[in-house]
């Protein structure tokens, strides 16, 4: 039953949800990694004594209480200053874009490190003319495997190594060109990935002039020069306030493509997603109860938030899988929940596999 869902829900043409999970996965530091790199490398030189007076309480929730970073982090209210706020994001940018070039080069020599390039390489040869994917990572695991696998990607900015923002109207006007065929014509639209990033991303900086620009392949050891020219890197940090950049484009295009992406979904399938967080979910919440609407749900461990919205019946027509051992735990309201043997059908790999076949 669980391959069979999953085909079908895989032929419905899903909405991907890919959160840090998935990306932890494949070497990437989750929050706990990163709150130990941000006690070792915060730099409070350009701090005042107020700011570096709540750094310091910040540090002690983090190791004497053993606070979690997001908690941490948002206890701090208000006086988490902007000045801080600005550490903390180009500290987390540091770890983040460090960590991910190795991933780079793996997918670069042809590793399917996450399951992303077998998907996108079935797609290319079906109908399906644009995959749909929303992440809350920094990282490029999506892009990259999506241009490993032959696809154009939009992330909200043209193409390019130096790229401005691309307003969706714009974009579906270039992903379509008119082909002549004898004395006729029609319109083909041309294969694209989006990748919604409400978050931001590594390849995100701002302007002095308070644009926003896409910047390919700056190395963590830039990050220096970067400020001395005057860019700064936009991500939206765990507990720093969702919405510090988001009135700037490409943040309003993409979130309002993104609810009406979600809005028209035929089918969801969350990637290492703890539905945790309300800048993102607040938009599932008509569809997550939607008991015509498939929903595959893979985790390493399912999160505390996920069972609890399952039990008050907050989501229907549900398949969900998590790692137990060496073996994956069903749980779903649609087909047996079960302890299948054997299998890593928790991890998009093993669902590709249960639902296509063993990859060769």
């Amino acid at each position: 039953m669980f391959s069979k869902y999953s085909e079908d829900t895989l032929a419905k043409k899903p909405v991907i949800l890919v959160g840090s999970g998935t990306s932890a996965g494949v070497g990437i530091s989750g929050m706990g990694a990163l709150a130990t790199w941000l006690i070792e490398k915060v730099e409070i030189q350009n701090l005042n004594p107020d700011e570096k007076t709540e750094w310091e309480k910040i540090k002690i929730r983090l190791l004497s209480d053993q606070m979690g970073l997001e908690m941490a982090l948002q206890a701090s209210g208000t006086n988490l200053t902007n000045t801080l706020t600005k550490e903390i994001v180009k500290q987390t940018w540091s770890l983040i874009a460090k960590d991910e070039r190795i991933a780079l080069l793996k997918i670069s020599a042809g590793e399917d490190l996450v399951g992303f390039c077998r998907l996108f390489n079935r797609y290319q040869d079906t109908t399906k003319t644009a995959i749909h994917l929303i992440t809350t990572n920094y990282d490029h695991l999506i892009e990259w495997s999506a241009s490993a696998a032959g696809w154009l990607v939009w992330d909200g900015f043209e193409n390019g190594s130096i790229a401005r923002p691309l307003v969706t109207d714009e974009l579906s006007k270039r992903m379509s060109r008119v082909v002549l065929a004898g004395k006729n014509s029609f319109t083909e639209s041309i294969k694209h990935v989006r990748v919604y990033k409400p978050h931001g991303s590594l390849s995100w900086f701002k302007k002095p002039d308070g644009s926003l620009i896409r910047i390919s392949n700056i190395s963590p050891s830039d990050l220096s020069y970067l400020e001395e020219i005057g860019l700064s890197p936009v991500i939206v940090t765990p507990g720093t306030g969702k919405y510090l950049e988001t009135h700037f484009e490409p943040y309003n295009n993409v979130m309002s493509e993104m609810n009406t992406i979600i809005r028209n979904a035929s089918a969801f399938i969350f990637l290492g997603f703890g539905f945790n967080d309300e800048h993102i979910l607040g938009s599932y919440y008509t569809n997550l109860r939607n008991n015509s609407i498939p929903k595959l749900i893979l985790a390493r461990t399912l999160s505390d938030t996920f069972h609890v919205m399952r039990g008050q019946g907050k989501i229907t027509n549900y398949v969900a899988a998590e790692m137990n051992g060496n073996n994956s735990k069903i749980y779903s309201d649609i087909i047996s929940e079960d302890l299948v043997l054997n299998t890593d059908i928790w991890t998009l790999n093993g669902m590709l596999s249960a639902a296509w076949g063993a990859s060769v």
